[in-house]
């Protein structure tokens, strides 16, 4: 891999990993934590950054790029992102969020979980099930916080090979000239 995919890939993962953090600050103070569109605008956030980091490293190799080159740009915009933003999550809220606040938050999500399962017509004893898990559930544990973001990671990754293979321009075995 080389330096402009590294180069690239970090520093636009930082800047997305940023963007989500911002976002977080404010869900906390002013936010719903279970509003979708703060969801969907980070997966698209996420989507389009990596994209960008794409097409500038396609750009910077004079619009010549391989599907191994591709995905490892989006790749590590991606993983970089994840981290920081995980780390951050995991830290503000096992450090500077009040307890009453986290109660509220988990109280929403917990709420959140319950009605979709109703209108998705889920057995009353699914549902209850799920109320005896969420009771003992750590929204905010560094363990949850893994388990959802390798769920992303793999969603990205899979996205990320279907782009990838759609922008490349050269095969990896083939010779790319100097």
């Amino acid at each position: 891999m080389n330096q402009i995919i590294r180069k690239l890939g970090f520093q636009i993962g930082l800047l997305i990993s940023i963007i989500q953090i911002l976002i977080t600050i404010y869900l906390y103070n002013f936010g719903s934590f279970v509003n979708m569109k703060f969801g969907l605008l980070i997966i698209a956030l996420n989507i389009l950054f990596g994209l960008t980091t794409i097409f500038m490293v396609k750009k910077r190799q004079n619009n010549i790029i391989t599907l191994r080159e591709s995905f490892s740009a989006y790749f590590i915009t991606i993983l970089v992102s994840i981290l920081i933003s995980s780390i951050f999550y995991v830290v503000f809220f096992n450090t500077l969020a009040t307890t009453s606040k986290k109660e509220s938050i988990k109280k929403e999500l917990f709420d959140f979980q319950v009605q979709n399962m109703k209108n998705n017509h889920f057995s009353e004893k699914d549902i209850q099930k799920s109320i005896e898990l969420s009771k003992n559930s750590n929204p905010f544990s560094l363990s949850t916080v893994v388990q959802s973001s390798l769920k992303f990671l793999i969603l990205y990754s899979i996205l990320g090979v279907l782009f990838s293979f759609f922008i490349k321009n050269k095969s990896s075995f083939q010779e790319i000239p100097n």
